[in-house]
């Protein structure tokens, strides 16, 4: 089982996950491998430059680097190369879904047989954008460290980057996004957005896959809402794309939210509940669906849950069943499928 831990492509937030609890549920019967990957502006900074030199949606193909160590030496560790499970939850399990997109499916020869199946849990899919749409991310890098090309910011110790390493809106915007880094379309790994390649079949068809994602998405992202507008400038903020009309109707969808969660004891503004449904929807549970979907209508071997499990202080808190919740009962779980009783 290999590890792919989450944090949004802007931070790594499972650095020291620990395993040994699925390896004791198991009845030591899988291994459990971890690794980093680099994120923000080391793993996600997009540019034509960067087009140029072949260097974009670097994040994801150190997670492919990861997958070839797996095959090319787990044997040493008792291990089956030709039985890896991808697994993560946040955008860690987003990433085993934009795995499966890679290459539009059919992987060059040396990066077939990297993984068998995968396991996507409370699955964060950031869009896959336009080089274009996040240049300015590499341009605003530029600025803060005062260097003109890539050559100067490698140049750089790593404390320079970081201290320029400073969110901004997208362009128009006026407030910082919550994930603003994510892949981009670099006609190698992903020749399109998500869904159009979903769309278009193009994803790998031999890669079961079990997908979920958590009752409440969204609880512990957004901020309290008192008004439409507030609404509106959150969703806006994480999806420059939207337009005043999107924002409507997905509002009038969303009408029927109610204002408290059966069990908290913490009042919330009127309108923080559907704001976190809302954008729940739009970044975690919706595109979920579509992929599980997608590969059921297929006729892939695909299976999705939802996440209920409550627990009694994440329920008094306003949380309900929050986003990645799912990580503390995996073992128990694991344990009682695989139970022979």
């Amino acid at each position: 089982m290999l590890w792919i831990q989450g944090g949004a492509f802007v931070q790594l937030f499972n650095p020291n996950y620990n395993g040994s609890g699925l390896i004791t549920s198991s009845g030591m019967e899988v291994i459990v491998v971890t690794f980093n990957y680099r994120v923000g502006p080391y793993g996600f900074l997009a540019s034509s430059d960067l087009e140029r030199e072949g260097n974009l949606n670097i994040g994801l193909h150190d997670q492919r680097t990861a997958m070839r160590w797996v095959v090319n030496h787990i044997s040493q560790f008792g291990g089956d190369p030709k039985k890896i499970t991808l697994f993560g939850t946040s955008v860690g399990g987003g990433s085993v879904l934009l795995q499966t997109l890679a290459y539009n499916g059919k992987p060059p020869p040396e990066d077939t047989g990297l993984w068998r199946a995968g396991i996507a849990a409370a699955s964060f899919i950031p869009p896959i954008r336009r080089i274009s749409d996040l240049d300015y991310q590499y341009r605003d890098l530029l600025t803060r460290t005062g260097c003109r090309n890539l050559s100067c910011l490698r140049r750089l110790e790593s404390n320079s980057i970081q201290a320029a390493n400073i969110g901004t809106p997208f362009p128009g915007q006026l407030s910082v996004p919550l994930f603003p880094y994510g892949p981009v379309i670099d006609r190698k790994l992903f020749s399109n957005t998500a869904s159009a390649m979903l769309t278009a079949g193009e994803y790998a068809r031999d890669k079961p896959l079990i997908i979920g994602s958590s009752h409440t998405e969204g609880t512990i992202f957004v901020p309290q809402a008192n008004s439409t507008s507030s609404i509106f400038s959150f969703l806006q903020t994480q999806y420059p794309d939207l337009t005043k009309t999107d924002l409507k109707k997905a509002n009038d969808l969303y009408l029927g939210v109610p204002t408290t969660i059966p069990g908290s004891t913490i009042p919330q503004s009127p309108l923080y509940y559907r704001l976190a449904k809302l954008y729940g929807d739009i970044g975690f549970s919706c595109p979920v669906l579509e992929f599980s979907t997608t590969f059921s209508n297929a006729g892939l071997a695909a299976y999705e849950f939802r996440d209920a499990i409550s627990d009694p202080i994440e329920v008094a808190a306003g949380y309900g069943t929050p986003h990645t919740w799912e990580v503390q009962p995996v073992p128990i779980s694991f344990r009682h499928f695989t139970s022979p009783n």
